[in-house]
């Protein structure tokens, strides 16, 4: 069950390929002279949130998911924001997120959208939302 919430949360991000592996204990920082500072800072929050999910810090990755957002809204902040929450069992938040994601992202919706798909379900309650079967 909480394999596919950890395959969602990296696949719905999309920034997988861009993110490198770090030592144990090395931090991110920023350069305040970067061009795009706010992407950098989005980059940071989102990596602090990845590393916080895997820790199994769900509220802390939810919470970092939200920071990224707050640089560059890229919705699948917010979807990660999401499931973070929903795994923390914060099912209110989590809800609130789902909807926000749904409302956000022009391409929700689609029919090749499983992360639509997955928090229309979340959105009304549903607590086993039919995925899409390829």
């Amino acid at each position: 069950m909480r394999g596919w919430r950890v395959a969602a949360f990296f696949v719905a991000a999309g920034l997988v390929t861009v993110v490198a592996p770090r030592r144990a204990g090395a931090e991110t920082r920023v350069d305040d002279t970067a061009p795009d500072r706010e992407l950098k800072l989005a980059k940071e929050s989102f990596e602090a949130a990845q590393q916080a999910f895997v820790r199994e810090e769900f509220e802390k990755a939810a919470d970092k998911f939200l920071s990224a957002s707050g640089h560059k809204p890229f919705p699948a902040f917010i979807f990660n924001a999401a499931l973070a929450f929903e795994t923390a069992k914060r099912l209110d938040q989590a809800k609130e997120y789902f909807e926000r994601y749904l409302s956000t992202d022009p391409g929700a919706g689609r029919p090749d959208d499983e992360g639509a798909d997955l928090a229309e379900g979340r959105a009304t309650d549903d607590p086993f939302p039919t995925l899409p079967r390829h």
